[in-house]
């Protein structure tokens, strides 16, 4: 019966290369037991192909080879490549023991269990783990063992379903080698992680016990009834009050790591999850009760026997957001906090200045549909671009997208009700006069490429703005990141652009250096040598200066123009002697261009590529190049001249630097609502046929050498894509247009009076 199954995998070109496609037809995976029985045979067609020694995406160490032969069966030949591969000295001793405790236990098992010695394959990898767990290093098995018991299992078959739906989606009966090695890795990984899991909980139990105190279960009373569940961990050993490292969370799943990694640091580890997550009993509803719940949760820890009366909060994203509504009514116990990448509700998310995001009712089912995070449907890409792209395709009201998804949603239906920075968002953060009385120390870390940097930067801002000693200890930390990386460990390349040396820092340690220097009188962070810290992207240095300005000692300036040919534009540094503007229409009724990549800001496929990439809602202007080397130290700011048919338009703006070798180098994206762009907190229509001036001022912060020789480009225009919303310009509510209200298409009149700032460093 098994040979009716098996699908033989051949090669549709006979050359040997990199570029083959393999046959994969759509019975190959119809299920997971046909999925199951075709892998072998896919994996083993890999490794007669010339790419078998590129290195691994999932385990970077080592290359695909030994992971295309585990998921062949031929576990002997698996197990010596991964003892050659894995030989010291290695660069990576520590990723490379964790990748070695991943695969010999499950080689070993496969190969006693093929071997038929009376047992099954998963008490022979019990066997085999708990042999591997011996010879482990101290540190490897602490990390391990808090990993392992907690945080849950990584989300490895909901990717490995995206990746089937995804190839099921072409429709053909073949695959790229890059696309079947990519499913061979995550086919791996989920059966190694599925094995490790299920075993390791035992295995690690005892070290954890013998280790640290945990409370899991503990619930904290608010004063209105309400409750919230906290996590707490004390090292054994550890007498007397300690100082606490709180980090207040709406994601639970790795709560007992994240605590156990602050105990492993001098501290008390608290985690407190926001209320109705794992153990409350509330009502699940983000960011509205958390500045509230945040001063009673510090008050209840500040009054614990094990407490010194000194608590520090960090964490990134939401926990960044929460760390801020914690200051909105200041405790005194209080005593830091270092929130990093941080979300700031009503400015950059849900909306982001001014246009919501579709990507909010993905996160909102993720956080609310269940007491941890639904992490399978979250993951689902394929499924919740296809509700975009219906809606994008059908030109329905952007308020009707929960209905199109079959789940009318009220936290999505509030928030939309809510299109202006009102009282309703400003609830959640601290307001003007509140920041004056912010005057602990306070690190803020963020990146060039992370999408909630506006977020981390309005903070910044409105901090320094409001309360004069905040110059004096409010620091910022910031290089070339993403919205992960900038939390913790960042990754040594961003997109396909490999970063500098220099940048490649433990932010994590950094975090843990700044609570012993607030908390424990011990010295500051040697990469925060002075208040603002930023990495020069492409010159391989840190800077650091007293403030954003010290940052800039020039600025480059380019008019909007048009180019010597038809249908070019340019960067022009000459101030235009005659008023004159460009022409452009757009059609909303148009739906045929579809680019899911544009769901979040900050990231693209490529940071280097050869082309820019830009839709024909948007005009390219190219400088000429520069005659001498700078700096691009800030926000690129664009001051807008245009008169429009419509009332309102959305702007969006990139920026790249092409460099000498025609290589473009994209730096950030940004969105702007017109009728927002002076004020936040109120819609200011424009009058259709007269020329108003659009600042676009909240801008991407980054830093970047611009060799003499490269062009700045800006890719210009307007915003209509199926991750935001689509402002057809009628002036009405935008959450409520439909199709219908695109009319005549939008006709712009972009004016060379439009200006382009650059700060620089000459």
């Amino acid at each position: 019966m098994k040979k009716v199954f098996l699908l033989i995998i051949v090669l549709i070109a006979g050359a040997q290369g990199f570029s083959q496609n393999l046959y994969f037809p759509p019975r190959a995976y119809s299920d997971s037991t046909t999925l199951e029985l075709s892998m072998p045979s896919l994996a083993k067609a890999l490794i007669k192909q010339n790419n078998r020694n590129e290195t691994s995406a999932y385990f970077p160490v080592m290359t695909v080879l030994p992971v295309l032969q585990v998921v062949a069966g031929d576990y002997n030949n698996a197990l010596r490549t991964l003892e050659d591969q894995m030989k010291p000295p290695m660069k990576d001793s520590l990723i490379s023991e964790v990748v070695g405790f991943l695969f010999r236990p499950f080689i070993l098992a496969a190969v006693s269990f093929e071997e038929g010695n009376g047992k099954s394959f998963q008490t022979n990898y019990d066997d085999a783990l708990q042999h591997a767990y011996q010879s482990l290093s101290g540190e490897t098995a602490k990390m391990l063992a808090s990993e392992i018991i907690g945080k849950g299992e990584p989300p490895l078959g909901s990717m490995l379903l995206g990746q089937i739906a995804a190839i099921r989606k072409s429709g053909s009966d073949s695959i790229s080698s890059q696309t079947a090695i990519n499913l061979c890795e995550i086919y791996l990984s989920k059966k190694l992680f599925e094995e490790l899991f299920r075993a390791g909980k035992k295995v690690f139990a005892a070290s954890i016990k013998e280790n640290y105190q945990i409370e899991d279960s503990v619930l904290i009373q608010m004063p209105d009834g309400g409750n919230v569940s906290a996590t707490i961990v004390k090292k054994r050993g550890l007498t007397g009050k300690q100082p606490a490292v709180l980090t207040f969370n709406i994601y639970p799943g790795g709560d007992t790591k994240k605590a156990i990694d602050a105990a492993d640091k001098g501290y008390i580890g608290v985690v407190v999850n926001t209320r109705g997550k794992r153990l409350s009993t509330d009502t699940i509803l983000p960011f509205e009760r958390d500045a509230e719940d945040a001063w009673h949760i510090i008050d209840w820890i500040s009054k614990q026997s094990w407490c010194d009366g000194q608590i520090g909060m960090y964490g990134g994203s939401y926990l960044g957001f929460s760390q801020w509504a914690a200051t909105k009514k200041l405790h005194p116990a209080l005593k830091t906090i270092v929130p990093a990448v941080s979300v700031a509700p009503g400015v950059d998310y849900p909306n982001h200045n001014g246009v919501f995001m579709n990507y909010m009712l993905s996160w909102i089912h993720y956080v609310v549909n269940n007491k941890m995070t639904d992490e399978a449907e979250f993951s689902d890409t394929a499924r919740w671009n296809d509700l975009y792209a219906k809606w994008y395709k059908a030109g329905a009201s952007f308020s009707s997208l929960d209905s199109l998804d079959e789940r009318p949603n009220a936290i999505f239906q509030r928030w939309i009700a809510h299109p202006l920075y009102d009282e309703y968002w400003q609830a959640m953060t601290p307001q003007k006069e509140e920041y004056s009385k912010i005057n602990i120390p306070v690190l803020s870390i963020t990146g060039y490429y992370d999408d909630d940097q506006p977020g981390a930067f309005y903070y910044y801002n409105e901090h320094l703005k409001w309360n004069q000693r905040a110059r004096d200890n409010h620091y910022l930390l910031i290089g070339p990141y993403t919205h992960g990386g900038a939390q913790a460990y960042p990754a040594k390349k961003v997109s396909n652009y490999e970063i500098d040396s220099v940048a490649s820092i433990q932010i994590h340690d950094v975090i843990f250096n700044w609570f012993d220097y607030v908390m424990k009188d011990s010295a500051r962070p040697e990469i925060l040598q002075d208040k603002v810290n930023f990495q020069v992207m492409g010159k391989n240095e840190w800077r650091h200066v007293s403030s954003l300005e010290k940052m800039n000692n020039d600025t480059l300036t380019f008019y909007l123009t048009k180019g010597e040919k038809s249908g070019s534009f340019k960067l022009d540094t000459r101030k235009p002697v005659k008023n004159s503007f460009i022409n452009q229409t757009v059609d909303f009724r148009e739906r045929s261009f579809i680019r899911f990549e544009d769901n979040l800001l900050a990231g693209v496929d490529k940071i280097i590529d050869s082309v820019v990439r830009s839709s024909k809602d948007e005009m390219v202007f190219v400088s000429e190049p520069l005659s001498q080397q700078v700096e691009i130290n800030g926000s690129v700011i664009a001051d807008i001249f245009a008169s429009v048919n419509k009332k309102d338009m959305d702007l969006v703006m990139y920026v790249f630097v092409q460099e000498p070798d025609g290589k473009y180098f994209y730096l950030n994206r940004n969105l702007q609502r017109a009728s927002m762009a002076k004020d936040r907190t109120k819609r200011q229509l424009l009058q259709p046929g007269k020329v108003e001036n659009i600042p676009m001022t909240k801008n991407y912060f980054t830093s970047k050498l611009v060799k003499e020789g490269s062009r700045i480009v800006i890719a210009l225009g307007i915003n209509k894509s199926p991750a935001w919303q689509v402002n057809y310009g009628t002036g009405k509510d935008v959450s409520e247009e439909t199709i219908a209200d695109a009319g005549e298409p939008l006709q712009i009149k972009w004016y060379n009076t439009s200006t382009i700032k650059i700060p620089v460093w000459r």
